[in-house]
């Protein structure tokens, strides 16, 4: 399976995408260019999480996406519709089963 995962150059992301690697899963990371160090064997994949065109780019191909990135906000974390519309480009920006994020506290 190929995996995409936001928040790869963190801890929790860090950690997910070895496992991921560990049990035979393609594994990428998303970086802000500029951004982190990659864990070894992960491949860049560059993009934005808050410019939907770059994360409608950069979730092509993949199986699954898996957001432990920073949450951003309601209105500026833009990875689960991109994930949708990258998959479907005429589906709602909702996000896709199998797909989580967290939500900032208020």
């Amino acid at each position: 399976m190929n995996v995409l995962i936001i928040g790869a150059t963190g801890y929790i992301g860090g950690a997910i995408a070895t496992a991921a690697q560990r049990a035979g899963h393609e594994v990428a990371g998303l970086r802000h260019p500029g951004g982190h160090t990659l864990p070894e064997g992960v491949k860049a994949v560059d993009g934005d999480l808050t410019d939907a065109a770059s994360l409608t780019i950069a979730a092509k191909g993949f199986d699954r996406v898996v957001h432990v990135g920073p949450p951003l906000g309601e209105e500026t974390d833009l990875a689960p519709s991109a994930w949708t519309n990258s998959r479907r480009p005429s589906a709602k920006a909702v996000p896709p089963p199998g797909l989580w994020r967290r939500r900032a506290p208020r």
